[in-house]
């Protein structure tokens, strides 16, 4: 199965992956070889192949191939061959070569298609000498047999095909996490393709296991579907494992994702750390020693040896061999936390200073001398992980040298960087690897590691893993007795026997051993600290003849020589037989002696001087020799018998490391004592208590030691006695009740006691049943793993019975007839005796001892089925548990301790097979769970674990017998179960409990990224349990359980107020009619509910496919169950609604789960489910469904205001059956409605509700989506509905009962289908524009149209949703106006009335709108529009309500409107129409005109660019341009933009719109540009072709009215036009409103002036000065000139009238100039006085002109 079989759940976000099934071709290989290369790297061949993937040449002398072609190679080299084709796929038409080499004639008898070129070794699938058949079939994509390799394969192409949209995402993160992931699979499956057999079975197991994780942890990472693995490798499911197990491990693996995968912890505590030296950059003229090694700043210890790498002095490898392999695994580390990786960097050279000249070296064949240089520090926290190379920053002290020693602590402490004293020299390059698991594994996973060098961590065991390792640490130096003080020291350290002999190769330096070690050499130091740590291995055997030998040497500076200063020794063995302490020692040194001494003379002189000390630290690591005296003696017990018991009195107080460390010596000296000296039987069982204690311990750090036992059970024990004194102590321990210490440390040994009475039992009973009687034992086992004939015979002759039966670990059951067995089984029964009287006894201090028997108990139940039989076990373990006290003032400890207990017994098949025994532990295990169920959470969560144990095994382990008898037991728990899942459901608050894998949760609860709550997982917990049981009851035993009296009996407890047996006695009826009697339907109807709210709260996320996929089988066969229930209780309607209801809406939510889906999954995913998990469990829940929706009959009506919608739902899934439910579901409902009232209005409005929100439920999930909704399914639907409503019922091909009104309802049908199509086609048309702020205005009218539709058919929920939904959109967009008029829509359809409805009363609810819209109004600048709200307020407030204080505060609102009218400023917004020309816009915008208002000073350049930015491909037409027919019917995009302005219907006739003078100006502009729904366009032009002097003579005005379909502004920021009306204005009449508008501009400024003359005088006089001057304004000259004349009267006699009207305002003119004169001269200063006497003198004239104008 593919990796992208099972990873498209819906709604996941991650890159569209390639689906093919193969591995991508090689786009970029390695360069291809050409001509240049040398003739020798190609090698000649002659074989054929077939092209597996598509090849393009890209380069010179390359061959362009394709799939399925066959070629002919005759060359080849590195990745590529060289040959070329002999048949292209599918034609035998020749092909050109791809490259641009010329082609050439092969000496073969093959018939070339094309030129010879060089193509990729990894397209070819090469068939041999064989020439391939073009007939032949193309050989398979997948490149194995192996389903892993292949699905590893799969997943390798996938992700590769992700790798480039992250890339182009930015997404970076993501991208090297997959690519990091892409390198480790095809690192691990290029291996187990390339060697395939040669690779060992447990490494290539291995290796499967760790991709399979791999592939995992990818799909976490990228959200998919988190598929979870059997141990063979196959899908795990609830088919095949445990569906609470399965739920675990999803817990488990969700878990670990925020723990960084490099160094992720998986089921091992052992790291290790790979590192390999890459380069190192610095200055420097002298060869260099690099040692790496760990250390811990928190206890300022070093954890490891030194890693040493040699430089020379150019930064060069000194050891050529060593290039490329110059890496080291730093093995077993605890943790990296708080650890660094130190480089430590030595000089090897002369006694020259630091700094000194290039090439200042000693001479050829000089002394070199380690000296101190530089320190290095890496920090090992996750973040060092991210990349496989890491640089280390060096640094060097820059003053005296003693500080050399301790430079590490220091730059640990500043986090590498530069402290004082200290300069950065350069870096040191490495690459880090963190690795899981054993070293053994880690060597079987990357055999490269195998020359790698292991460096053990110095103060860790592992178990398993003999060890005998010294480490020396020089810590520093001291003068002795003798006064001569020497400086330039080197201590030189060698390990030598009592004879004086060096022992060789004992000091390991790096990765060589040598015979001796130097230390560092600091210059002018006499006291030196070298802090440097040696590794010296020791045979065990030598340690009491070995000593450290040290010697103190002077080195020259002049001559680079050295001379002895003094020497010293260490002795390893001490006196009594241990070896040397952990601890700091001093070694004295003493001045040599002046003559040669033999041998070792000097370990027995006595007169010496002492010249020196040197300081040491040693730290012994071994598992073969002792430091402590106590297990010494015992080890030698022999020796000292007859202070045995002092021995093993002292062994008790030892140092537990030292003891675990000691464990393959200890246990079989302790053993030996246990059965040679009986008498310390006692002594002996309190030492191995002792040791089992620390061992059996799972929080203790020697717990991993468990192995050892083990393996020295399997490999070394052999006591025959242990059977029988082991568990006779052990009972004597646990019933002296007056010491409870001694209880508590036998029951920890309880494990360990029982494993090795076992062992010694199976010896016993081996050899008193002789060789024989084993082997028929071991044949008699029936596990896979039994002998096989040949050990058999072997086991039969004795020459491998007792080894081989024991490492087989028969079953002693199968020898129960002899004395051992039967001996041992008496004693366990007593310890199970003894055990029940010590949780008996309510003695408070045994309190501790009661956790420990229960806890440790626990784990040895998986030992006793060796030797008890299952019905033994199961009455032991009944009885135990029985006596175990549940009350609740027992300690909760100890009901922790018996439920973990009850768990790892129910986890063992012993009683899933023998009905008897499953009865007797089930019968137990209810009884037990009940009393604890719901007493605590943390004993619910208990509780939770039991029961999912026990349904694991029942799933996987029960014969059905067993099955079926057990869960009958169970089943009697389901009450309890939904009463605590419900308390939890509603105490946690948790809309999601899936909430902890991203999810959100309720608002207001927590942070939506806050971890799991104890309660949430509980929660999780709880609806496991309820699933699996619902899916292994069978149907009889449920049906039996719901109509027993004891099943009404608990459920009808948990209602208020209800007596049992008075509701039984009342349900006289029998069976399930009984069952479903009145009160008698609550476990129906809590468990439907339970079930249903399980879609409700989302149990488990979605990425957790098996888990869901369980889900929906146990639900599914949880409906099949029910449905004869509930068929039987529609007799009783009424009383069981609510059952029906939760049953309905469990179905539809099954139904339309997106899990489900399949048509929104690949074909393989498809195939899975359907394959693993049946036929699509859609359409079996959708006969369910149908079943019982079809037994309501005319009881539909009730359910259809609720289930409407949910039925409509079913017509989107793309599924033929699914949809055929929905439509009989939608008939059925539509006949049963007209039945029972003649009509069926109220499922026509519901279905109009129901249609309106799931068009919102599309746009909310497009908006998420950030896209435009997805119009197909409104299409889909609208096709499907209506079709089959046409055809099933307006065709009469559908049978309809209802007598002789037939023909109405099929009219009443026909009304509803055109009202649905109408309905549909608006909310398609809605769907089409996507949620932007381009398309805004089309969105709106959309809406508003819909919204007329739903006025108009009542609908007026759904029309003041839309009201809001629209008023929250404007008010996102800040669109302040819009949305004030938006709100109104609501308030008109509320009269001032005392009714109310959903939102209150109708005047309250108008009255608040209201207050809201004036909000709006505000912040739009509309005061006008707030001041007539408030208007119509006043009356409500003061006629009505009386509310004085609400209308004082509206009141004082209103003068601050005024006060804004008055004082701010306010600017007129644009005006535009707009054309749309051309077939290439949308219908709605196709050949229509619309009046756009613009944003506030948003000018007509910065409104054209905006539609071009919405319609990049249209066309701006010129605003003169005329609109030809081209243009309206050409396919292409025209648009004409035209500045217009506000206009009105009495400017349209003719007639003028007057103003009261004493508005002001800016007033006046905001009535005129508001509630507009008339505008004006007015050009002017002349008739006569010639241009006349005057141009007031033939100056004609063209204005063209455009009427629109809604006033402006208003809900939408544009009007449809609807009307246009052209006039045409003589010369007359425009010269009269020019006088008329000017008349009234400086009215206006005098106005002005007189209140604020100091700030308008200057407009006053620039008005008055245009209006005088003859030579500006052209004076009434012009005007007698143009219309005051004969000729101009005669032509038009008409005119009188306007000629009449001229000269009055021309007089009306000249009397307002006068009174601005006036004025002018009384503010005008001085400055100004000239202009003034010129205006006067101007004015006489114009006065004079004025006064003498007259009718001609």
């Amino acid at each position: 199965m593919s990796a992208e079989d099972v990873s498209q759940s819906p709604g996941a976000q991650r890159p569209t992956s390639v689906t093919k099934s193969r591995l991508p071709p090689p786009t970029a290989p390695l360069p291809a070889p050409t001509t240049s290369h040398p003739r020798s790297s190609w090698r000649a061949r002659s074989s054929y192949g077939v092209v597996m993937h598509d090849f393009h040449a890209k380069g010179m002398f390359q061959l362009t191939v394709c799939r399925g072609d066959r070629v002919r190679i005759s060359e080849s080299c590195a990745d590529w061959f060289r040959g070329h084709v002999i048949n292209r796929a599918g034609s035998s038409v020749p092909a050109p070569s791809g490259g641009s080499e010329p082609a050439r004639v092969s000496g073969s008898a093959d018939s070339e298609v094309s030129g010879e070129g060089v193509f990729p070794r990894s397209c070819v699938h090469v068939t041999g000498s064989r020439k391939p058949d073009p007939t032949d079939q193309l050989p398979p994509r997948r490149c194995h047999d192996d389903s892993v390799i292949n699905e590893v394969s799969q997943v390798i192409e996938e992700w590769v095909g992700m790798l480039p949209l992250y890339a182009r995402s930015r997404r970076f993160a993501e991208y090297r996490e997959l690519k990091e992931r892409i390198g480790s699979l095809v690192k691990r499956r290029r291996r187990l393709v390339e060697e395939g057999n040669d690779i060992p079975e447990e490494v290539s197991r291995q290796y499967r296991r760790e991709m399979l994780e791999t592939i995992e942890e990818g799909r976490i990472l990228l959200g998919l579907d988190v598929l979870l693995r059997t141990s063979e490798s196959g899908l795990a499911d609830h088919l095949n494992t445990g569906a609470f197990a399965l739920y675990e491990r999803h817990r488990d693996l969700t878990a670990t994702r925020s723990q960084p995968t490099q160094i992720k912890q998986r089921g091992s505590s052992s790291r290790h750390l790979v590192v390999e030296f890459q380069d190192c950059k610095l200055t420097t003229h002298d060869p260099l020693e690099l040692n790496f090694f760990l250390y811990s700043p928190e206890s300022d210890q070093v954890v490891s040896t030194s890693f040493q790498v040699k430089l020379s002095a150019s930064l060069a490898i000194m050891d050529v061999t060593q290039i490329g392999r110059l890496q080291a695994i730093f093995a077993n580390i605890a943790s990296f936390d708080h650890l660094f990786l130190v480089c430590q960097l030595v000089r090897c050279c002369g006694l020259h200073e630091f700094g000194g000249k290039k090439g200042h070296v000693a001479a050829s064949g000089a002394r070199q001398f380690r000296r101190p240089f530089a320190v290095a520090v890496l920090p090992l926290e996750p973040s060092a992980f991210e990349s496989t190379r890491a640089i280390m920053n060096v640094f060097a002290p820059t003053g005296a040298e003693s500080t050399f020693g301790d430079l590490h602590k220091r730059l640990c402490e500043a986090h590498e960087q530069l402290t004082p004293g200290t300069q950065r020299l350069g870096t040191v390059s490495i690459s880090l690897r963190a690795h899981h698991g054993t070293t053994r594994q880690l060597l079987a996973r990357e055999p490269e590691l195998c020359n790698s060098f292991l460096i053990h961590n110095m103060r860790e065991v592992s178990p398993n893993t003999p060890r005998n390792d010294l480490y020396v640490t020089l810590s520093h130096g001291e003068y002795g007795q003798d006064t001569k003080k020497t400086s330039n020291l080197e201590v030189a350290l060698s390990v030598r026997l009592d004879t004086g002999e060096v022992l060789p190769n004992c000091i390991q330096c790096g990765s060589e051993a040598q015979p001796e070690f130097r230390s560092m050499v600091f210059l002018h130091m006499a006291l030196p600290t070298w802090k440097e740590t040696i590794h010296v291995r020791v045979p065990a055997e030598e340690f009491s003849r070995v000593h450290l030998y040290f010697e103190v040497r002077h080195c020259s500076g002049k001559d680079q020589k050295v001379l002895p200063h003094a020497f010293g020794f260490l002795q390893l063995a001490q006196f009594d037989g241990t070896v040397l302490q952990n601890e700091l020692h001093t070694v004295e040194c003493y001045k040599p002696p002046r003559e040669v001494q033999q041998g070792a003379a000097y370990l027995s002189a006595r007169e010496r001087t002492l010249r020196y000390r040197v300081c040491v630290h040693t730290l012994l690591t071994s598992t073969q020799v002792v430091q402590n005296v106590h297990l010494l003696y015992l080890l030698k017990w022999k020796k000292h018998q007859g202070e045995l018991e002092s021995v093993l009195s002292r062994f008790m107080y030892a140092d537990p490391a030292d003891i675990v460390s000691g464990l393959q010596n200890i246990l079989p000296a302790l053993f030996q004592i246990l059965d040679e000296v009986p008498a310390q039987r006692e002594a002996v069982f309190s030492a191995l208590t002792l040791l089992f204690g620390h061992v059996s311990d799972k929080n203790s750090k020697f717990h991993p030691f468990h192995s050892d036992m083990d393996t020295f059970i399997a490999n070394s024990f052999s006591s025959s006695s242990a059977y029988l004194l082991l568990p006779r102590s052990f009972c004597d321990a646990i019933k002296d009740v007056s010491n409870p210490t001694r209880a508590c440390d036998a029951l920890k040994a309880l494990y360990y006691v029982v494993k090795f009475s076992l062992a010694s039992c199976h010896a016993a009973a081996a050899a008193e049943a002789g060789p024989e009687a084993v082997a028929e034992a071991v044949a008699a086992e029936s596990s896979p793993g039994a002998l096989s004939e040949s050990e058999a015979a072997d086991a039969i002759a004795g020459e491998t019975g007792d080894r081989e039966a024991r490492s087989r670990n028969w079953s002693l059951s199968n020898m129960s007839q002899t004395t051992p067995v039967a001996e041992l089984k008496k004693l366990l029964l007593e310890i199970f005796g003894a055990l029940r009287m010590l949780v008996q006894n309510p003695n408070p201090s045994l309190v501790a001892a009661h956790q420990h028997a229960v806890s440790n108990l626990a784990d040895t139940v998986s030992l006793l089925q060796d030797i008890f039989t299952p019905v033994e076990l199961g009455g032991c373990l009944c009885r135990l548990v029985n006596a175990i006290p549940s009350a609740p003032e027992t300690p909760p400890a100890l009901h922790t301790a018996k439920l973990l207990m009850m768990r790892r017994f129910l986890a063992l098949p012993f009683y899933a097979h023998d009905p008897s025994v499953t009865q007797q532990v089930l019968s137990m295990v209810v009884r037990v769970l009940r009393s604890h169920l719901d007493r605590t959470l943390q004993e619910t969560w208990d509780c939770t674990l039991v029961l999912g144990t026990l349904f694991d095994t029942a799933q996987t382990e029960m014969s059905e017998e067993s099955r079926v008898l057990g869960l009958t037991e169970v089943l009697s728990l389901l009450p309890q179960l939904l009463k605590v899942r419900t308390k939890f459901l509603r105490r946690g608050a948790v809309h999601d409990v899936a909430s902890f894998v991203g999810a959100a949760v309720v608002a207001g609860t927590r942070p939506a990224n806050a971890p799991p709550t104890r309660t949430d997982e509980l929660l999780m917990q709880l609806n496991v349990l309820l699933l699996q049981l619902f899916s292994l009851v069978d149907t009889t035993g449920f049906s039996e359980y719901i109509c027993s009296p004891e099943c009404m009996d608990r459920f009808v407890v948990e209602r208020k107020g209800s007596n049992p047996s008075l509701l039984r006695s009342q349900s006289s009826r029998s069976g399930i009619t009984r069952a479903v009697g009145r009160q008698a339907s609550g476990p129906l109807l809590t468990m439907i509910s339970s079930a249903a709210s399980s879609y409700a709260v989302k149990c488990f996320p979605a990425s957790w496919f098996a888990m869901v996929m369980f889900q929906h089988t146990a639900l599914l066969r949880l409906a099949r169950m029910m449905l004869p229930h509930l068929v039987e209780a529609v007799n009783g309607f009424e009383e069981h609604r609510e059952l029906f209801a939760h049953f309905f809406a469990l179905s539809f939510d099954f139904i339309t789960h997106p899990s489900l889906a399949l048509e929104h999954f690949s074909t393989t995913k498809q195939t899975t489910i359907v394959e693993r998990y049946g036929s699509d469990m859609r359409l079996e829940m959708c006969s369910v469904l149908w079943q019982l929706w079809e037994a309501m009959g005319p009881h539909q009506s009730v359910f259809v205001k609720e289930f409407i919608g949910r039925v409509l739902r079913l017509l989107l899934v793309n599924q033929p059956g699914i949809q055929d439910t929905g439509i009989d579901m939608f008939i059925s409902a539509l006949k049963h409605q007209y039945q029972a009232t003649g009509s069926f209005k109220a499922v026509r409005a519901l279905t109009i509700d129901a249609l309106d929100d799931i068009a919102a439920e599309l746009a909310d999930y497009a908006k998420e989506a950030s896209g435009p909704a997805d119009t197909s399914h409104l299409s889909a639907l609208e096709g499907y509905l209506l079709s089959e409503l046409e055809s099933r019922i307006l065709s009469n091909s559908l049978e309809i009962s209802v007598g002789a009104a037939g023909t109405e309802f099929r009219e009443q049908v026909a009304a509803l289908i055109a009202d649905l199509k109408e309905l549909l086609q608006l909310l398609d048309h809605l769907q089409r524009f996507p949620d932007t702020p381009e398309w805004e205005d089309e969105r709106v009218s959309a809406t508003l149209k819909l919204m007329d539709y739903l006025e108009q058919t009542g609908q007026n929920k759904k029309y003041i949703r839309h009201v809001h939904a629209l008023v929250a959109h404007h008010f996102q967009r800040s669109n302040w106006t819009q949305a004030g008029h938006t709100l109104l829509l609501h308030a008109n359809l509320l009269p001032w009335e005392p009714r109310t409805d959903q939102f209150g009363s109708y005047s309250a609810t108008r009255g608040s709108i209201y207050l809201k819209a004036i909000d709006y109004f505000d912040k739009g600048k509309a005061w006008e529009t707030c001041i007539e709200l408030i208007e119509e307020l006043q009356y409500h407030y003061k006629a009505r309500l009386f509310d004085y204080e609400s209308l004082s505060k509206l009141l004082h609102r209103e003068a601050t409107f005024f006060d804004n009218i008055r004082e701010q400023d306010r600017f007129v917004h644009l005006f535009a129409l707009v054309g749309y020309y051309g077939q290439g816009f949308p219908s709605v915008l196709r050949g229509k005109e619309f009046i756009y208002r613009g944003y506030e000073l948003e000018r007509i350049t910065a409104f054209t660019k905006r539609l071009q930015n919405k319609f990049p491909k249209a066309k701006m037409l010129r605003p003169t341009e005329a609109v030809t027919d081209e243009h309206i019917l050409g396919d292409g995009q025209w648009i004409s933009i035209k500045t217009i302005y506000p206009s009105s219907e009495m400017e349209s006739q003719g007639q003028k719109r007057n103003f009261p003078p004493e508005m002001p100006e800016e007033v006046q502009r905001q009535v005129i540009s508001n509630n507009v729904d008339v505008f004006c366009a007015q050009t002017t032009f002349r008739k006569s072709a010639v241009k006349s002097d005057n141009e007031f003579k033939d100056l004609w005005t063209l204005k063209q009215f455009y009427f629109t379909d809604r006033k402006l502004p208003g809900v939408l920021n544009r009007a449809e036009v609807i009307k246009k009306i052209t006039v045409e204005e003589s010369p007359l009449e425009n010269a009269v409103a020019q006088l008329e508008s000017k008349i009234q501009s400086v009215q206006q400024i005098i106005r002005l002036a007189e209140k604020n003359p100091e700030k308008k005088i200057q407009a006053l006089s620039m008005a008055l000065n245009g209006v005088i001057d003859a030579e500006v304004n052209g004076g009434v000259k012009k005007y007698r000139e143009a219309f005051f004349n004969t000729a101009y009267t005669r032509a038009n006699p008409s005119h009188v009238v306007l000629l009449e009207q001229m000269i009055v305002l021309v007089k009306s003119m000249a009397q307002v100039v006068n009174d601005g004169l006036a004025l002018h001269a009384k503010h005008c200063p001085e400055n100004m006085k000239q202009l003034q006497q010129k205006l006067e003198r101007f004015f006489e004239k114009f006065k004079a002109e004025a006064e003498s104008m007259a009718l001609p």
